[in-house]
């Protein structure tokens, strides 16, 4: 894939097709659902083919929830080809991906991204059409120039609420008291209107108003906001379903991000006020994320309190929050390209910015993209309803909600940092066994399990809590078949025990649990005997033992 170019639904085809033929043992692709207009959504599965990758502890990656979201899409290919290329070389991570899996799916909302490829206007999500009953009248966006992209249309009007910037032409600012009505413009997304009366100057119910980050199982609630919806139910979404189904057919996924823009941060719990979570997990969750970005100049940020549109009424069904709550594994939204840092006008908060923008970092905004290529200063266009009106402004989607394809590569690079420190996080349990005698035909099996991981063995402990991840089996076989099983409880991480006793480093202590447990079978003969262990999200294997 060119890194300097956001990649079409067949370049990202290609992709995959490329390292699942060079890599038949180590990369393979299915098909998990099919969207509205029956495109597939496809995974792609990392992880060496002796054995089942289904069986080892994996780390999760997606894009595309939201079509617009460009960058999400191209970080995700860029990922896959730099683990092809790394797994090609002999590189660490081959060694690693026998023991571990990766899961990828590159494109969650292809209709919306084929259609915004193409020219469309603004999509959130889908082409779901509006919900029954919902008429469409009043302006619909639209190309009306013909070149391929929606900016904005203005005309002059007494009661507009907005006049041109005296420093930047390309802008229009807020009108003032102090501003002339002969000054005053109505602004808009570049359209039309829709079965008009001829009078009222309204917006239209967006065409495709489903918002797919509202659309999944975590406190799902019934949601509208910038003319889009949560969709009738959780899950209503195919793309939404096939994507639950398919992490649910996965339990040994313990660590997963998503990934959007824009904002330059990984998001991470809790949610709301009233997450499930516990304060450990979230806790936990926070002090990874800081892991994650270090070295970068991205920020890990707890979306309540700090990342929300309205904290009195938190925003429910999205994907991270529902990998966690739902799933128990420690899900993150890393929100790609951080334009406000581009334009050296940092908001004080992100998520306000968008209901109530400063001045200010509008204007800064649009110094800062007014000379990237797909910027058009106001040009006379001649509208089929309103007469005379101009038409310009950025192309936001490869300046605000994406980076310039310039500098789409060095972005690409801080993604692949953060999302392949964060594979790493994984939990992983090893076994040893001795034997000790107690007699001439007595012996016992002393067998310790050990994870060594960043997570425990449950992923977050949510992820007990809810029943996704029972404790670890332990089985023997001898010569006359299966002697004894055992489950043992779950085994912290090292991250737990980090952000847990050992939080203090003046004043640490050892915890509760653990990253150790132990059990003893007696046993008869000399063996030999097949010691088995399994858990669910830790990995599973064998020893085989002897009475010496």
């Amino acid at each position: 894939m060119t890194r300097a170019a956001y990649p079409s639904l067949a370049e990202i085809d290609a992709t995959i097709d490329h390292w699942v033929e060079r890599l038949p043992d180590w990369v393979a692709r299915s098909e998990v659902g099919r969207s509205l207009q029956g495109r597939p959504i496809t995974l792609v599965t990392l992880g060496h083919r002796a054995g089942n990758p289904d069986h080892r502890p994996a780390f999760w990656l997606d894009a595309g929830t939201h079509c617009a979201e460009w960058a999400g899409m191209a970080a995700a290919v860029d990922a896959l080809d730099r683990w092809g290329a790394e797994v090609e070389a002999g590189g660490p991570l081959a060694d690693w991906l026998r023991s571990h899996t990766i899961y990828l799916v590159p494109c969650i909302s292809p209709d919306g991204y084929a259609a915004m490829l193409a020219g469309a206007p603004y999509i959130r999500s889908t082409l779901r059409p509006p919900p029954d009953g919902t008429v469409r009248t009043g302006w619909s966006p639209e190309d009306m120039d013909g070149d391929g992209v929606v900016r904005l249309i203005r005309w002059k009007h007494p009661a507009g609420p907005f006049v041109i910037d005296e420093t930047e032409p390309l802008h229009m600012r807020f009108r003032t008291l102090d501003d002339s009505a002969t000054d005053a413009f109505f602004v808009a997304e570049e359209g039309r209107f829709v079965q008009w009366d001829g009078v009222r100057w309204t917006g239209a119910p967006r065409e495709f108003g489903l918002d797919l980050n509202r659309n999944f199982p975590g406190n799902w609630r019934p949601f509208t906001m910038f003319g889009m919806d949560a969709g009738a139910f959780p899950g209503s979404a195919p793309e939404s379903r096939a994507v639950i189904d398919a992490l649910a057919a996965r339990p040994n996924v313990s660590a997963a991000i998503t990934l959007h823009t824009f904002t330059g941060c990984l998001l991470t719990a809790p949610y709301s006020a009233s997450s499930p979570l516990s304060p450990a997990d979230i806790k936990l969750m926070q002090s990874l994320a800081r892991d994650c970005v270090a070295h970068t100049d991205y920020a890990a940020i707890p979306v309540h309190p700090a990342f929300t549109y309205d904290a009195r009424n938190p925003i429910g069904g999205v994907f991270a929050d529902t990998v966690a709550t739902v799933f128990g594994v420690a899900g993150y939204t890393l929100e790609i390209w951080d334009p406000f840092a581009a334009a050296d006008v940092k908001p004080k908060n992100t998520a306000h910015f968008f209901s109530d923008p400063d001045p200010t970092v509008l204007l800064g905004l649009a110094r800062r993209f007014a000379s990237e290529p797909g910027t058009k200063p106001w040009t006379p266009l001649a509208h089929p309803q309103l007469g005379d009106v101009e038409v310009g402004g950025l192309e936001l989607q490869r300046t605000i909600r994406n980076p310039p394809e310039d500098r789409l590569p060095t972005e690409l690079d801080t993604v692949f940092r953060i999302v392949d420190r964060a594979r790493r996080v994984l939990p992983r349990v090893g076994c040893s066994v001795t034997v000790k005698p107690r007699g001439p035909d007595q012996a016992d099996l002393h067998i310790v399990v050990e994870n060594t991981g960043y997570l425990g063995t449950a992923g977050l402990e949510q992820g007990a809590r809810v029943g996704r991840v029972p404790g670890i089996r332990v089985t023997v076989e001898g010569p006359d078949g299966t002697v004894a099983t055992r489950s043992l409880d779950q085994l912290d991480g090292w991250g737990q025990t980090r952000t847990g006793s050992g939080s203090m480093p003046f004043m640490p202590n050892l915890p509760t649990r653990g990253h150790r447990a132990h059990v003893t079978i007696p046993v008869s003969g000399s063996g030999p005997w097949t010691v088995s262990w399994h858990s669910t999200r830790a990995g599973r294997g064998t020893v085989e033992v002897v009475r010496s």
